[in-house]
């Protein structure tokens, strides 16, 4: 009862900061001389999938990336995490382009089944600490990502997930407003003004997440959400305001997102797409973008969602963040450049460094790998100029393979005729029906692809053993309560 209450009343309470005029929240100063000086354009960076290994050096790294590695294994890790040095490096190369504000869009925790709640919080309150130290009075809007859930890719949802999300929302207090933290704290999504004409929306994407356990037996998060966006959206409309959102996990099945989420989170865009100005998020490793199509998907894309790459490597791929040019007259996304950086070259010079007492971070040298505009020619970064690559890239084996190799900084695993349809398929359509008959498979193949399993009648393939269990243990007669596995998570609410 108490818990109900208590989820009660913090519900009004997002529905008291949605709808009033939330005088006390403190508007960041964003001017358009943060980006490029004499225009109205203003630099931003995104940065995702920072995967923050705090054991590990940038010498670690010359047993994970290099090429033909296939995710050589880290002494501390199975996956190729990030070192604090290549974290710091990025926020000093980025730092040049004088960003007016960050998206930091998730999973900053280290990767691996031995990942505790402890390693979590290190690797969330060091990358803090990295932005305030290396972006000093630069606003930063974070969100959470799957694995920065223990065990990931699972969020019980409130009060369960307290230990992250309040966590969180104190680290990141001097960014946020009052009613932004409560919200956070409470259902890890909230939104905030960047400047007088611009609001930032961000998102908690476990609640469409296919690999989580309570968005498949309960939608209700979901479902409220969506109620919060469209509320959010519409508050914006009436002010006059734009807005970003920004998300780990973006839509569409393909990269793991329930279908009937990914559908109703396309049609609120759809019916705010004069407030919606750019959508940006991570996750997927690989650079890529979504295209967002009206009900009828055979009609032109009126949106288009960024994805950004990795900060972490791994078979190939270098480490990447992106800086986005914002024209703040016209509200719309006019500019990206994609960073990286050559980690074995780095890697292989760090002994000397050391010796030289030069931090290991200088060692890293940023440059330029990606720029559609400059590279694939595209008039612009609007829905129909992607509309446009899109379908010269489905006729064109070359092009996809050149475009899917810039993008990912050189991923191993993608480009030549390696999964394009289903790159094809899923960068146009995230909707449910459309994507299915693109690639023409049923929604149970595509949730074994997502989930690299062999079947999905089997709920233990799909989702932690332990957490199943602890679902249906208490409900199981002739077991006590000790019988049950211990997950962290305790039963869900009676109904």
């Amino acid at each position: 009862m108490r818990i109900r209450v208590k989820w009660l009343f913090c519900q009004i309470q997002i529905l008291v900061s949605v709808v009033r005029f939330t005088v006390s929240e403190q508007v960041p100063h964003v001017h358009a001389s943060q980006g490029q000086p004499g225009s109205s354009n203003i630099n931003f960076l995104q940065i995702s999938d920072i995967h923050l290994d705090l054991s590990a050096t940038l010498l670690d790294l010359r047993t994970c990336s290099g090429i033909g590695s296939q995710w050589a294994a880290l002494p501390s890790d199975v996956h190729c995490d990030t070192p604090l040095p290549v974290l710091r490096s990025a926020l000093e190369a980025a730092a040049a382009h004088r960003p007016a504000f960050v998206l930091w869009t998730g999973d900053t925790a280290p990767r691996g089944a031995a990942v505790t709640r402890q390693d979590v919080l290190a690797s969330l309150q060091a990358a803090s600490d990295a932005f305030r130290e290396l972006l000093p009075g630069v606003p930063v809007f974070p969100v959470l990502g799957n694995q920065d859930h223990v065990p990931a890719s699972t969020d019980p949802g409130p009060p369960h997930n307290a230990w992250l999300t309040e966590a969180a929302a104190t680290m990141w207090a001097d960014w946020l407003s009052k009613d932004a933290q409560a919200v956070l704290k409470w259902n890890g999504f909230y939104d905030l003004q960047v400047s007088r004409g611009l609001r930032v929306i961000a998102l908690n994407t476990e609640v469409c997440h296919v690999k989580n356990w309570y968005a498949f037996v309960d939608q209700v998060a979901a479902d409220e959400m969506l109620a919060w966006l469209e509320m959010t959206l519409r508050r914006a409309q009436r002010d006059g305001q734009r807005c970003l959102i920004i998300g780990h996990i973006p839509p569409g099945l393909w990269t793991g997102c329930w279908a009937d989420y990914s559908s109703r989170y396309q049609a609120l865009v759809s019916m705010y797409s004069q407030v919606v100005i750019g959508q940006f998020f991570g996750h997927q490793h690989e650079g890529s973008f979504r295209l967002l199509r009206p009900e009828d998907a055979q009609q032109a894309a009126f949106a288009v969602t960024h994805v950004a790459p990795a900060l972490s490597g791994g078979q190939g791929q270098a480490p990447s963040f992106r800086i986005f040019t914002l024209d703040s007259h016209a509200w719309r996304v006019s500019g990206l450049r994609q960073f990286t950086a050559d980690v074995q070259e780095a890697a292989a010079g760090a002994g000397g460094t050391a010796a030289r007492g030069q931090a290991e971070e200088d060692a890293l040298q940023w440059v330029v790998g990606f720029e559609p505009e400059q590279q694939f020619q595209m008039p612009d970064l609007a829905a129909a100029s992607f509309e446009q690559l899109w379908a010269a890239m489905r006729s064109n084996a070359s092009l996809l393979a050149a475009y899917r190799h810039a993008e990912c900084n050189g991923c191993q695993h993608v480009g030549a005729g390696q999964d394009d349809d289903s790159y094809l398929c899923g960068v146009a359509y995230v909707a449910d029906k459309p994507y299915r008959d693109c690639i023409r498979k049923a929604e149970d193949e595509l949730v074994q692809q997502y989930t690299s399993t062999e079947h999905t009648y089997v709920l233990s393939s799909l989702y932690p053993f332990k957490v199943v269990m602890s679902y249906f243990c208490h409900h199981m007669p002739n077991l006590h309560v000790s019988d049950c596995p211990n997950a962290g998570i305790p039963p869900p609410l009676p109904v």
